[in-house]
């Protein structure tokens, strides 16, 4: 296993809204190899596992090779025992600006890696803007962070509840479980929020809250970042 110094040639801080609220770190920059790549560090070992899991499974699923973010290596961080994620390809976030051609037909790649992984039993589980990307040179759709994936048996059976509150689905709300319907609502709540023109609309940054009438439900969740607009 390399620590992260020799992996990376450089890096800088990647725009993520988890390194708002503390639960994980997350570095772009080049690669030994010169490749771009990114650098993942989760919060806990036991996160990390799972991400490992999960995308070590996605990896065997050749439809969705071309739209996943996918795992290349592990590394340590920062030559600590904390290990680390090396992903690739790196993608950017959805400009505010985009042009709606291009952010419907993002869209509609989204919807349809939604179908491929409901089609192998699975749900994303956390569809926000941060985790909806698109390649860096083209508008192909790339989604990323695969920790909250999870079967569709097991988030029925569960009530499976997660996400980012911003942006989550109605049922998701009320703890009444996650589904592949409450999946695309959260794809449509990104499409309104980008289309909005992002943080910049409600006049504050990510990690502030603020007060709305979904707010009844989200308070309940006793939840440090407590945003809903929709």
């Amino acid at each position: 296993m390399r620590p992260a110094a020799k992996v990376f040639q450089n890096s800088s801080a990647h725009d993520s809204a988890n390194m708002l609220n503390g639960k994980v770190m997350v570095f772009s920059g080049t690669l030994s190899d010169g490749q771009q790549g990114i650098a993942k560090l989760p919060a806990t070992e036991a996160y990390l596992d799972r991400e490992v899991e999960n995308l070590k499974r996605i990896a065997r699923w050749p439809e969705l090779q071309n739209c996943v973010v996918l795992l290349r290596d592990i590394g340590r961080y920062d030559n600590q025992d904390r290990r680390m994620l090396i992903l690739q390809p790196v993608g950017c976030l959805i400009p505010y600006k985009i042009e709606m051609d291009a952010l419907l037909d993002l869209m509609k790649q989204f919807a349809g890696i939604v179908g491929q992984l409901a089609a192998r039993g699975f749900l994303h589980g956390d569809l926000s803007y941060y985790n909806l990307l698109k390649r860096q040179d083209t508008n192909h759709a790339l989604l990323v962070d695969m920790q909250t994936l999870t079967t569709l048996a097991q988030a029925v059976e569960t009530g499976f509840i997660t996400g980012t509150p911003l942006l989550m689905g109605w049922n998701v709300i009320r703890k009444k479980g996650h589904l592949v319907s409450t999946e695309l609502e959260s794809l449509f709540y990104v499409l309104i929020f980008v289309l909005a023109g992002g943080w910049f609309c409600l006049g504050v940054t990510p990690h502030l809250r603020i007060t709305t009438w979904r707010q009844l439900y989200l308070a309940s969740w006793h939840l440090t970042s407590s945003l809903h607009v929709f």
